[in-house]
């Protein structure tokens, strides 16, 4: 289970720092974090935070949906839609 201060999430950031710093990965990032508490049982909770969503490399965006809502934009004229096709054409 992945946890706050997680070895195995931190070691996984690392390599991939270092992959992205030095060059082997070549790709564009983009991180979307959720900005709305996720409904879960009878409370609600920040499922990711936004200092654990940012990998500290490429654009960083708020996104106002929950961490259920975040991979499913609504329409077209969603910014999830809309970051990720404007993505997608430039990397195409």
């Amino acid at each position: 289970m992945i946890c706050v201060d997680c070895p195995e999430v931190r070691d996984l950031h690392k390599r991939f720092l270092s992959l992205y710093e030095n060059n082997h990965l070549q790709a564009e990032v983009v991180s979307l974090v959720e900005s709305q508490e996720t409904p879960l049982y009878f409370t609600y909770v920040r499922v990711v935070d936004e200092e654990s969503a940012d990998p500290g490399v490429g654009e960083f965006y708020s996104v106002s949906a929950n961490h259920k809502d975040i991979c499913k934009p609504t329409g077209r004229k969603c910014v999830l839609y809309l970051e990720l096709a404007h993505l997608i054409n430039r990397v195409t």
